[in-house]
């Protein structure tokens, strides 16, 4: 019976490491695909919108360091599927593609892509 090479099972690893960073950019394009009813506010304080995009994409990064890219990857992809994203959102009934809510993508990925990713042994990676 054949065996598993070690290229096999590390692809089979770093694959499975993406899946979370995929998961995560899908949520966050089913959550804008979703048409926003109008005059609907789903937070009542201002800059609610601002935070809660900060918040997905520093996930989006984190996920995308957990996966192993670097630091600067991770926030540039992250950004990039940000400005995506805000394209996206122009073609959705009620949304609208705005430059402040791409900062916030690019303030939260920063944030994101500053976490250090823990390899097997204990030791954060840099």
């Amino acid at each position: 019976m054949p065996t598993r090479t070690p290229a096999l099972a590390r692809a089979a690893r770093r694959t499975l490491r993406a899946l979370p960073a995929v998961a995560w950019a899908a949520g966050i394009w089913a959550l804008s695909a979703t048409p926003a009813p109008p005059g609907a506010q789903w937070a009542t304080w201002p800059g609610a919108d601002k935070v809660a995009h900060a918040l997905l994409f520093a996930g989006q990064a984190a996920t995308l360091r957990f996966a192993g890219l670097p630091p600067r990857a991770a926030f540039l992809a992250a950004v990039v599927w940000g400005a995506t994203d805000e394209l996206h959102q122009r073609t959705v009934p009620g949304r609208t593609a705005d430059p402040l809510d791409l900062l916030a993508d690019a303030v939260g990925a920063a944030v994101g892509a500053a976490v250090r990713r823990r390899p097997a042994g204990g030791r954060p990676a840099r």
